[in-house]
């Protein structure tokens, strides 16, 4: 098993990635469905859009709404949502999150004793960030769980409802002067102001790479192949297209900003730079000798029974956690993502829990 891991990750350039929730397809929104959040219609220009199972939500409008600090971070390429109990960091065209839990208990040993802060968590979302007509939306399922709202569907109606505080200094206070006094003689912000700025305006420190232009830079005239579907503006006509995953690109040049400019099927495109979190050095189609069937699932981030562990891992990524168990019959193993698990006997798929 090690072995595998270990070639795959070699042309991967992955992060660990969890959660793969899905939610009851009752949910689906209709043409003319109508959303409530506590009560009050949800107040958006932009109409609510379904893909599969998940309903997709404007997410400035929702969390604006709800009262809550929205920003875009641009050490991270992505967007904060800052609220009492959670910093939630996600990026366009992405299916990963991170997730700050702001709690005491949370509150750890970051560099051997010395530092501490609020740990971090990947999470893996049921449904990419996507951009339509200059709005940007969020599984409105998703983002609910995480902010512990009650999500529920009447008829041609959505209603969400909770109580959902804001990461304001007030109520920031007492947790900031429980935190103080518990780590007095540790590395601590000697002020409410500091602490405000490092664990709500400075970003999350830890899950996701850091595209910086000089990495960038180095790939200028390399091919590579996405992991992940992305949107790409042609420079000619500023037409939006949907990349499909394992697209093979050429990066071209860089552009001031978050963008960068590729080569796609002979046309030039301009992109985020999020795409340089995760790609592929060599084309995989051609590195292993899979079935069409395979490659179509991998490319939907999807996994079917007879799937063999390398598949797996290639379409999923890298489980949380393997519970591996070794019998007179065969090596069955258990692999977690989050609340899902996929079941192996003998390096073979045989069931799927979500």
């Amino acid at each position: 098993m090690k072995k595998t891991v270990v070639i795959l990750l070699f042309l991967l350039t992955l992060l660990s990635v969890n959660n793969r929730t899905s939610f009851a397809a009752d949910l689906l929104p209709k043409a003319n469905s109508q959303l409530t959040i506590n009560g009050a219609p949800f107040k958006s220009t932009a109409p609510l859009l379904s893909k599969g199972k998940e309903v997709l939500v404007p997410l400035k409008d929702f969390v604006t709404q709800l009262k809550l600090n929205l920003e875009w971070n641009t050490e991270y390429s992505g967007y904060r949502i800052n609220s009492l109990k959670k910093v939630i960091l996600v990026m366009p065209n992405s299916k990963l999150a991170n997730i700050k839990i702001i709690s005491e208990k949370n509150y750890k040993s970051a560099t051997a004793g010395i530092t501490y802060e609020f740990a971090s968590k990947i999470e893996r979302m049921p449904a990419a960030l996507i951009r339509q007509n200059n709005v940007q939306y969020i599984s409105l399922q998703w983002l609910c769980k995480q902010l512990e709202l009650k999500l529920q569907s009447n008829n041609s109606s959505l209603i969400a409802a909770g109580e959902v505080a804001p990461a304001t200094w007030k109520n920031l206070t007492p947790l900031y002067e429980t935190l103080k006094k518990k780590y007095e003689y540790d590395y601590f912000s000697s002020d409410l102001e500091t602490f405000m700025k490092y664990e709500f305006n400075a970003g999350v420190n830890r899950g996701f790479i850091e595209v910086e232009n000089k990495q960038i830079i180095a790939l200028i005239g390399k091919k590579i192949w996405t992991n992940y579907k992305d949107t790409a503006t042609d420079l000619t006509t500023n037409k939006v297209i949907t990349l499909p995953r394992l697209s093979q690109i050429t990066i071209t040049d860089e552009l001031s900003g978050d963008e960068t400019i590729i080569t796609y099927k002979n046309k030039l495109y301009k992109i985020s730079n999020s795409f340089a979190l995760s790609y592929f050095k060599k084309d995989p189609q051609k590195e292993f000798k899979w079935s069409a069937k395979v490659w179509n699932a991998i490319k939907e981030e999807e996994v079917f029974i007879g799937m063999t562990t390398p598949q797996a891992l290639m379409s999923w990524g890298e489980p949380d956690d393997i519970n591996t168990t070794t019998t007179e019959y065969g090596i069955f193993e258990q692999w977690v993502y989050g609340y899902s698990y996929l079941y192996f006997q003998n390096g073979k798929l045989t069931t799927i829990q979500n």
